[in-house]
């Protein structure tokens, strides 16, 4: 310290004044200079703080709707920016709609405020006008949507005023109506329905697309029968040979499942690859005798047989009763494919709405089923290749999942088949191949999976498809919301809740309706996310 008041003490007792002078004319802009990025840092953060406020304001307005006038915009958006904004010199300049890209719509809402100089106020610089502009429009440009909506035969039970199925009716054509009205804001959007039950089915006329195993070649195609050789080149003549005997009995529009991990991808069908391609679904003739077998519908010794069929699982497997055949009994080869063919990605809202209204309830469920070909109607790969690419800009791939139960898959544990027929075979295959190839070892969290010889085994290794299947699409870029339609009289159990929220991958995109009036609440609810608003940059 004296060495320091020892150098000060010249500097101190200088007279001739010019130093202090020096000093004070350098110190007034130092001061200037700190004072300036004090105040800029203050007016930084009082246009972030406007900024925020002026994007809550405008999604605020566009939640209003689309169809304001300007009037309208401006009162309310002053009242919301009062509301919001933490700063009181906070004001709205401009609120209207705006007109872009030629057609579509746009809320645009302009805010100013004041930032105080603390320090710059000393030469005369009070404070700085700041301005915020903030735009938003509805959803994306296009969506691609997929309903996927259960239609197993507990849709015709009760829920309050009406059936299940008819309140899924009037939420789904809602549901249409919201997505091609003004709250879209002209955006492109295109709806695919996927009904499903034991499966799903596609229109009938599609057994020669180049997707289909006409001709037999699939390692699926003849699991479970013999004797086809020299008779039949795939399942569709089996089908022909029915119908000419009774004419309901001709193919439907099911498959069954392809194998697994085919099965729960994004798969595109190859002629070169046999196994990509899709078996017709087809519940072979069981057993004659009864024995709990459920669907003996042909003569085991009938048709061009020539010899007794002897054991069960012989006549089961015989293919030769299928040509020419007696008819046993009235239940048939589409016993398992009840619901109405999916209907492809469209953007006619009239024909969407007849189709929903022609909905009906039958059969047992298959979620996974259901998803797969949600997710192949909106897909650029797969069997229609009628989606968008995943990478298309803008663009939003959809699947909307109802269902009222749980996956189900019979167990008849007194048959050959232990059985129900389902899109995944029998439980057990009766030409002795070994595991069901359609389901893997494995459940998604890595336990053990056996091949089913129950009903919960058979639902859980459904459930671990499901879990698969919506996993792949949301990694695709898809967003799934989920629906849970369960009634007081007929609940969904807590695994098959667990199931949706899984599927949908987001707890808030997993809902519960309880009677007619909340499923249609709940679609309104979701068409509204859908088109949920965005702030244009």
């Amino acid at each position: 310290m004296r060495k320091l008041m020892n150098r000060l003490t010249p500097f101190r007792c200088d007279d001739r004044g010019s130093t202090v002078i020096t000093f004070g004319l350098t110190l007034l802009p130092m001061i200037l200079m700190v004072g300036a990025s004090i105040d800029y840092a203050n007016a930084v953060r009082t246009r972030q703080l406007l900024q925020g406020s002026t994007d809550a304001t405008a999604l605020a307005l566009g939640q209003k709707g689309m169809d304001q006038d300007n009037a309208a915009l401006l009162s309310q958006a002053n009242a919301f920016l009062n509301a919001v904004a933490m700063d009181p010199n906070a004001r709205v300049v401009t609120a209207q709609k705006q007109t872009f890209g030629g057609t579509k719509t746009k809320i645009c809402v302009t805010t100013e405020t004041r930032a105080y100089h603390a320090i710059m106020k000393i030469v005369g610089f009070d404070y700085v006008t700041m301005h915020a502009d903030s735009c938003v429009t509805s959803g994306a440009a296009s969506f691609e949507i997929g309903l996927v909506l259960d239609t197993s035969g507990s849709m015709d039970n009760g829920a309050g005023s009406s059936t299940k199925i008819a309140a899924l009716r009037t939420a789904g054509k809602n549901f249409v109506d919201y997505m091609y009205s003004s709250q879209m804001n002209g955006a492109q959007v295109k709806i695919a329905i996927a009904p499903f039950s034991w499966g799903v089915a596609v229109d009938p006329s599609f057994r020669n697309a180049s997707w289909v195993d006409k001709n037999g070649n699939s390692p699926m195609h003849w699991m479970g029968y013999t004797g086809q050789g020299g008779l039949a080149t795939s399942r569709f003549d089996l089908f022909t040979w029915m119908k000419a005997k009774k004419s309901t009995w001709d193919w439907k529009g099911c498959f069954e499942s392809l194998p697994y991990p085919l099965n729960v991808q994004d798969t595109t069908p190859s002629g070169t690859d046999s196994s990509t391609l899709l078996v017709p679904s087809l519940w072979p003739d069981e057993p004659n005798g009864g024995g709990g077998y459920v669907n003996n519908y042909l003569d085991d010794n009938g048709g061009v047989c020539t010899t007794s069929a002897g054991s069960s699982a012989t006549a089961q497997a015989r293919v030769c009763k299928y040509k020419d055949p007696d008819i046993y009994s009235s239940y048939g080869p589409n016993l398992a494919c009840s619901s109405k063919p999916l209907t492809r990605l469209t953007n006619d809202k009239t024909a969407l709405k007849t189709y929903i209204d022609q909905l009906d309830a039958d059969g047992n469920t298959n979620i996974h089923e259901g998803v797969m070909w949600g997710w192949r109607t909106i897909s650029p790969n797969s069997m229609f290749a009628d989606g968008k690419t995943y990478e298309t800009p803008d663009n939003r791939k959809v699947l909307v999942v109802m269902t009222d139960g749980m996956n189900t898959w019979g167990a008849v544990s007194n048959t050959l088949n232990k059985s129900y027929y389902s899109a995944y075979g029998f439980f057990t295959s009766v030409d002795g191949t070994g595991r069901n190839p359609r389901l893997p070892t494995q459940k998604i969290d890595g336990t053990a999976l056996p091949n089913p010889t129950t009903g919960a085994q058979g639902r859980a290794a459904m459930d671990d498809l499901t879990r698969r299947a919506c996993q792949n699409a949301r990694n695709a870029g898809v967003v799934i919301y989920t629906i849970g339609f369960t009634t007081s009289s007929d609940p969904i159990d807590a695994a098959g809740k667990q199931l949706l929220k899984d599927c949908a991958g987001e707890i808030t995109r997993y809902y519960e309706a309880t009677d007619a009036a909340s499923i249609n609440t709940v679609f309104g609810q979701i068409a509204a996310s859908i088109g949920k608003l965005r702030i244009l940059e």
